[in-house]
């Protein structure tokens, strides 16, 4: 499940004795554009790498400098396979750093492009859903979390890289140094993350803010109309056709947010409304047929999520 990982090392950390600057710089690639007495940046595969006399800072894909890509991502038996690599490689104990961003990702194989599953994806609470990038969808949480979905074929074709056939989606959550220890209440160290507890707990949260996204489905006309029995109920399949073309809870926030002249009251308006709207919106999915496409991928993401829970 993890893709990139990035860690600082304090000098605390390390042995006292090492010069830093010239132990760590003697086992990189250095750019020597970009580093002097005091600091040395550079490369160890595909990692980039800062040091100082007061830090080693390690940024970039795990699973590309374990595996050779991250077309797939590690488990946590190969994350520690990883970390015990960089560690004989730098010559320092990498695992007493502290962590300060976790992705966490999922590459799944479609039946169709992933630009149509995408555009399924509506609303979720607390998080701003981000107009399309190309054939990716963003959701952020300030600086905390940020979540990813994109066209991995693409991605890596644009890269210059060999792209397997087929419709490759990717699903990442991304974990900042805020976002970890809003998480946790802590920072964590990279010898936490290598307990199953902790790694469990990022990908539970991987599968959970999936899970909790608003569906917007296309069967709009594939309703049962034999269970109206009242014209509450007409009301409730009526947003939930609405639903299936467009986001009415985004739509909702927006409405709120673009108002010239705010008015004493806005925020608990909304608020109740948002609460009523989804109300309606989870009573009438008895109304309206799943999706095929959401159902797709929604039977993916809880099998990976099956596949690497411990």
């Amino acid at each position: 499940m993890i893709d990139t990982l990035n860690i600082s090392i304090d000098r605390s950390a390390i042995n006292d004795d090492i010069d830093l600057v010239g132990e760590i710089g003697a086992r990189i690639e250095v750019n020597p554009y970009d580093s002097n007495e005091l600091k040395v940046r550079g490369h160890l595969g595909n990692l980039n790498v800062e040091v100082t006399g007061m830090e080693v800072r390690v940024r970039g894909s795990i699973a590309k400098y374990f595996r050779g890509d991250n077309l797939e991502t590690l488990s946590l038996e190969e994350l520690k396979g990883a970390i015990k690599k960089l560690e004989s490689e730098l010559g320092i104990p990498v695992r007493k750093g502290r962590i300060t961003r976790v992705d966490m990702a999922g590459t799944f194989q479609m039946k169709e492009k992933p630009l149509l599953y995408l555009k399924k994806l509506g609303w979720l609470e607390g998080y701003n859903r981000g107009s399309f990038f190309g054939d990716t969808l963003y959701y952020t949480r300030g600086k905390k979390v940020q979540l990813c979905f994109y066209d991995k074929g693409k991605e890596m074709k644009g890269k210059g890289l060999k792209v397997p056939p087929g419709n490759l989606l990717r699903y990442e959550c991304r974990f900042s140094r805020e976002g970890i220890r809003w998480l946790f209440k802590r920072n964590l160290t990279v010898d936490k993350i290598l307990d199953e507890k902790v790694f469990n707990v990022f990908i539970s949260r991987w599968h959970e803010l999936y899970t909790s996204i608003s569906k917007l489905g296309t069967n709009y006309l594939d309703v049962s109309f034999n269970s109206l029995e009242s014209s509450s109920d007409w009301q409730v399949l009526c947003m939930c056709l609405m639903n299936t073309q467009m986001d009415v809870l985004g739509a909702l926030k927006d409405a709120f947010s673009c108002r010239e002249e705010k008015r004493e009251g806005d925020v608990s308006l909304h608020n109740r409304m948002k609460v009523s709207t989804r109300k309606m919106l989870e009573r009438g999915k008895r109304f309206v047929l799943p999706d095929d496409l959401i159902e797709e991928l929604d039977d993916l993401v809880r099998g990976e999520h099956g596949k690497r829970s411990i």
